[in-house]
């Protein structure tokens, strides 16, 4: 076991492919060039020998005025710009050398993923090759990016700390399986990508790099720590971590601030039945995309100075959850779960996410899906509110409610088969219900 320090120290060293175009091509032979599933195709003409192939690829790849005889056509066609007018391909520049097409990449340590086709009548091909690997000081998978020079192996204590180089390439580290990563405050680079490529504002594109630090494995037996926020400092705004199949306890105690609409700065993704996070200070998201599958066995919201607002969580519908403890925060939960306990903050159910086990011991629960209540249990000053979205609601069994300050809100009585057990002081004047109640007396369930 050894610590592996990010330090982002290695050089940036751009990436160059070659498209080397040999043997026979005839009349409307194509060639079809690929990247994140955008294509330009390009159709030869009369001017087939390899050399006229070659220059006709550099031209539309570069929107370039054609200069053969041959007239060759394609889509994007050379009057709309080619490859200039496709975000992916505008971070690359074409040149040719006899019957060989050079791309090198715009970008020092932006590494561009190509493939080629060709669909020729004769013995026609278009051969893509890498021929200087994209690398850099962003490369997680660079040895000279680590203290000892060495990339993070099985068992490593991987730490970042201070600094503010960003992690942003060679993620995918399926099968290592790193003891603990730890995550400083004072580290405000950044480790993934985000969803929409905005490297140049005017020309974006939704990525199709790896965007998530993909680590852990369960065949190597290893239960990760991922500690995140720890220290002073103002955070990292983007942590993008994938736990993979391996086991991890995840404690966050903070995070850095939004710079995008809606995407917490930490997102995290694993599949492990025994994962668990804690979160006392923090803006986190789990499965935060749709898709997919993410597991959290437990889930606890806590607090470091400011209860109702230190602690923020997003659970996306491909979440799949079985305990959540909540002691404060803001929660919002769109997939299908087992026990939420609540005494303090703010829990929101949404969509058709549906809930087992309920018990309010404070705070307020929003119900807002159409998905089934079983069992809620209320007591001191719990709100569960089913008022918010006007949707009918399904609740199986009574709601227990004890003592005098707990609340259900149902003013427009959305929960059309709702039964409330009053217990041990709770009245029914402390709850609003709507109108036309018929309240009868009997022995709580």
């Amino acid at each position: 076991m050894a610590t592996r320090r990010w330090l982002g120290n290695a050089v940036q060293i751009t990436q160059v492919d070659t498209i080397t175009v040999a043997n026979t091509w005839a009349t409307n032979d194509t060639v079809t060039m690929t990247i994140n599933g955008k294509s330009i195709v390009l159709t030869i003409k009369t001017d087939t020998s390899t050399a006229n192939v070659a220059t006709a690829i550099k031209e539309i790849w570069n929107g370039d005025t054609q200069t053969g005889t041959g007239a060759h056509i394609a889509s994007p066609t050379f009057a709309d710009g080619g490859g200039n007018s496709i975000p992916e391909f505008k971070e690359i520049t074409a040149s040719v050398t006899g019957s060989v097409v050079t791309l090198k990449a715009d970008t020092s340590g932006k590494p561009f993923v190509l493939t080629v086709t060709e669909t020729t009548a004769g013995s026609g091909t278009a051969t893509e090759a890498t021929a200087t690997a994209a690398t850099g000081k962003h490369f997680w998978s660079d040895a000279d990016n680590w203290s000892g020079s060495a990339v993070p192996v099985d068992s490593d204590v991987v730490v970042f700390q201070n600094g503010n180089v960003s992690a942003k390439y060679g993620l995918d580290q399926n099968g290592v399986s790193p003891a603990s990563l730890y995550v400083y405050q004072s580290y405000t680079g950044e480790i993934g990508l985000p969803e929409i490529n905005t490297d140049a504002a005017a020309t974006p594109y939704r990525e199709y790099r790896d965007r998530y630090l993909k680590i852990s494995n369960s065949g190597d037996g290893v239960t990760a720590t991922v500690q995140i926020g720890m220290g002073k400092g103002a955070g990292s705004k983007r942590l993008n971590i994938d736990l993979n199949t391996g086991r991890a306890n995840v404690l966050v105690s903070g995070t850095g601030q939004r710079d995008q609409a809606g995407v917490p700065p930490l997102n995290l993704k694993g599949t492990h039945s025994s994962n668990t996070l804690t979160i006392r200070k923090g803006d986190v998201a789990v499965a935060l995309e749709d898709g997919g599958s993410t597991t959290m066995a437990t889930i606890r919201i806590g607090y470091d100075s400011h209860r109702a607002s230190d602690a923020k969580l997003y659970a996306g519908p491909a979440l799949t959850w079985s305990t959540l403890n909540m002691d404060g925060g803001e929660v919002e939960i769109n997939s299908n779960g087992t026990t939420l306990s609540q005494v303090a903050g703010q829990a929101t159910i949404q969509r058709a996410a549906t809930l087992t086990t309920y018990t309010g011991r404070g705070g307020e629960l929003r119900y807002n899906s159409t998905g089934t209540l079983a069992t809620a249990k209320i007591s001191a000053d719990a709100v569960l509110d089913f008022s918010r979205d006007l949707q009918t609601k399904t609740v199986t069994n009574p709601v227990e409610v004890y003592g005098e300050r707990a609340r259900i809100l149902d003013p427009f009585q959305l929960v059309g088969s709702l039964v409330v057990d009053l217990n041990e002081g709770a009245h029914v004047g402390q709850h609003d219900l709507g109108t036309n109640i018929r309240l009868t007396r009997g022995t709580p369930s």
